[in-house]
C-alpha cells in the first residue's frame, strides 16, 4: 500500500539534472537509500530520477531544473506526495475548466477559495488551452503574493471541476475531442453535463423516498395530459427539457370566460400576457415543439408577507464523498411573477422562521434530508460523479416539502445575500477536499496499474 506525505516541491538549477534530492527525514519513511532510481509522476507526466539526500528538517523534494521542466511544475509550492516501491506521484493537480476565459466569477471564486489546508496544482483553462502532445495546459493560475493571474505550461489535471457554460459547446469537435482525451488518462472529473429535464425526473421519480416530495409532471406531454392538471391544479408550467436559470418557461392558467386559458412567460425584457380560447391555440402561437417540454402542476407556495418564495438549496460533496449543504438560500418575488427568478434573496432558515414558526426547524430538517437523497439518486442514476448541485424545492401552505429541479451548473446567486456570502467559500473549500477524494482514489488505479 502507498504512502502519504505532504511535502514541499521546487527545483534548483544546481540539482544534477538527473538527480532528485529528497530530505532526510522522508528518505527514513519511505525506506529510500542514495542513488536509488524512482519514477516521479504529476499529472500523466513521469521523469526518472536518482535520489540524493537532503538535509533537511523539513519534508523537501527538489528536482533539476530538466525534470521541473518536464514535469510542468511551477516554482514553489506543497502538494502531496505518495510513494510505493519505485514511484512517487506528487499531486493533485486540478483544473476549472470553461467554456470561454471570459467567465470569471465561479471559476476565480473557486481558486481564491484554496488554502494551505488544501494543498493542490490548481488552475483554469480551456479546452483550446491543452497541448495535446505533450500532455500539458497552458493554463491560468493565481500568484498569490501578487494576487495577479499568470499563464504557466502545467500538467493536464488528475481532477476537473466542470464550468463549462454552453450547451452548444459540447457539440463542437474541441469540446468532443477534450472528453475523449480525459477519459484516455483516467482523470475524474465531476458535473460532466447539464441535467435533461426529463432524465432527471425520471431518475427521481423512480426512487421510492422522493417520488413523493415531486409534483405531478409529464414528460414530453401531449395535449391531454396538460388539460388533465389544469383540471386539479389552477396553473402548470411548461419547462424546456434543455433549459436552465428559469429561462424558456411559460405558465398557463385556466379561468372562466370565452378566453379560458392564460399563457404568461418573460424573455429578458419581453413580458408575454395573452389569454386564448383554446389550448390548442395557445400551444400553437408559443411552443413549436411539447416534445421537448416538460409540465408541471403549480405549487400554492407558502408566502412570505405578501410575496412567494422557494428554496435554492446548495448542495456538494465533501473529503468523504459524502453530500453535504453549504447554504440555503431563499428566492422572493412577487406573486404576480411567473417564478421567483429574478427577485431578491434572504437566507433559508430565516424566511423558513418568519414563515411557519415553531415548525420551521422540522421542514428545514425536510429539505435537508431531501436535498442530500437528490444527490446521491442523480449521481447513481447519471453514473459519473458529481460534487456541486443546485436544488430548487417549494414548500406550500401545509408545510410540504416540493422538489421543482436540480441543477447540475448551479450559479450562485444566493451567495449575493451578505450573510450567505461567507458560504461560498464553504461551498469551494468542500468541493477542493472532495478533489483530494477523487485524487485518493484515482491513486488506488495509478499504483494498481
Amino acid at each position: 500500500m502507498y504512502q502519504e506525505s505532504l511535502v514541499e516541491v521546487t527545483f534548483s538549477n544546481k540539482q544534477l539534472k538527473d538527480q532528485v534530492a529528497i530530505s532526510r527525514g522522508l528518505m527514513e519513511d519511505w525506506r529510500l537509500e542514495p542513488q536509488a532510481k524512482v519514477k516521479i509522476g504529476i499529472g500523466p507526466l513521469a521523469v526518472w530520477a536518482e535520489v540524493a539526500m537532503l538535509d533537511s528538517g523539513k519534508p523537501q523534494i527538489i528536482l533539476s531544473k530538466l525534470h521541473n521542466s518536464k514535469l510542468g511544475i511551477t516554482g514553489r509550492c506543497t502538494l502531496y506526495a505518495y510513494r510505493q516501491d519505485d514511484m512517487i506521484r506528487l499531486g493533485p493537480v486540478v483544473g476549472v475548466v470553461m467554456n470561454s476565459s471570459k467567465i470569471q466569477s465561479i471559476g476565480n471564486h473557486f481558486l481564491r477559495s484554496q488554502t494551505p489546508k488544501l494543498p493542490m496544482l490548481l488552475y483554469k483553462f480551456i479546452p483550446s488551452d491543452i497541448k495535446w502532445a505533450s500532455r500539458k495546459v497552458n493554463g491560468t493560475l493565481l500568484a498569490r503574493k501578487k494576487n495577479q493571474w499568470r499563464k504557466a505550461l502545467v500538467p493536464f489535471p488528475d481532477v476537473i471541476f466542470n464550468q463549462i457554460k454552453s450547451r452548444k459547446a459540447y457539440q463542437t469537435p474541441l469540446y468532443k475531442r477534450f472528453f475523449k482525451y480525459m477519459d484516455s488518462l483516467d482523470t475524474k472529473m465531476f458535473n460532466h453535463n447539464y441535467f435533461d429535464k426529463g432524465e432527471m425526473y425520471e431518475l427521481i421519480s423512480n426512487d421510492s423516498q422522493l417520488k413523493a416530495y415531486l409534483p405531478l409532471s409529464y414528460v414530453s406531454p401531449g395535449i391531454d395530459q396538460i388539460e388533465e392538471l389544469l383540471r386539479i391544479t389552477p396553473s402548470v408550467f411548461l419547462k424546456p427539457l434543455k433549459g436552465s436559470g428559469g429561462r424558456g418557461i411559460y405558465k398557463v392558467s385556466k379561468k372562466i370566460g370565452t378566453a379560458p386559458y392564460l399563457c404568461e412567460a418573460k424573455f429578458g425584457n419581453v413580458h408575454i400576457r395573452k389569454s386564448y380560447a383554446s389550448l390548442s391555440l395557445l400551444l400553437s402561437h408559443h411552443i413549436q415543439k411539447l416534445s421537448s417540454y416538460l409540465v408541471q402542476q403549480g405549487v400554492d407556495l407558502m408566502r412570505y408577507g405578501p410575496d412567494l418564495f422557494d428554496l435554492r438549496v446548495q448542495l456538494n460533496k465533501n473529503g468523504e464523498n459524502d453530500w453535504v449543504v453549504t447554504a440555503i438560500g431563499a428566492n422572493i418575488n412577487h406573486p404576480s411573477k411567473i417564478t421567483t427568478h429574478g427577485g431578491w434573496v434572504k437566507t433559508g432558515t430565516y424566511v423558513l422562521n418568519e414563515a411557519f414558526q415553531e415548525r420551521a426547524p422540522d421542514i428545514e430538517s425536510k429539505v435537508l434530508s431531501v436535498s442530500k437523497r437528490i444527490g446521491y439518486v442523480l449521481e447513481k442514476g447519471y453514473g459519473h460523479e458529481l460534487g456541486d448541485l443546485g436544488i430548487d424545492l417549494g414548500v406550500d401552505r401545509d408545510g410540504r416539502v416540493w422538489i421543482f429541479e436540480a441543477n447540475s451548473a448551479p450559479g450562485r446567486h444566493i451567495f449575493k445575500h451578505r450573510l450567505l456570502k461567507p458560504m461560498q467559500r464553504v461551498s469551494d473549500q468542500t468541493m477542493m477536499a472532495y478533489c483530494h477524494y477523487l485524487f485518493r482514489k484515482q491513486n488506488e488505479n495509478y499504483f494498481t496499474k
